[in-house]
């Protein structure tokens, strides 16, 4: 692990709010991360029923690395 990195996973009682992610986002330092990077984290922090619900909107390649297309499709 690189010497300024930190490994966080999101808690059971991650509040999920906008806020709630933008203060994780912070922590993982998501906004040097790749769009993918990012909807990866997102998706992962909101658990299994988010990716399962996100998926039945049948999301093109283009859209699965669009964080603001997931978040309006998943209306947080």
């Amino acid at each position: 692990m690189a010497e300024n990195s930190v490994s966080l996973k999101p808690s059971k009682h991650l509040s999920l709010s906008e806020k709630g992610m933008s203060v994780y986002a912070i922590a993982k330092n998501l906004k040097t991360k790749t769009q993918a990077v990012q909807v990866a984290a997102f998706i992962t922090a909101k658990g299994p029923d988010a990716a399962n619900i996100f998926n039945m909107f049948s999301p093109s390649e283009a859209e699965t690395k669009n964080l603001c297309v997931i978040k309006t499709n998943l209306d947080t």
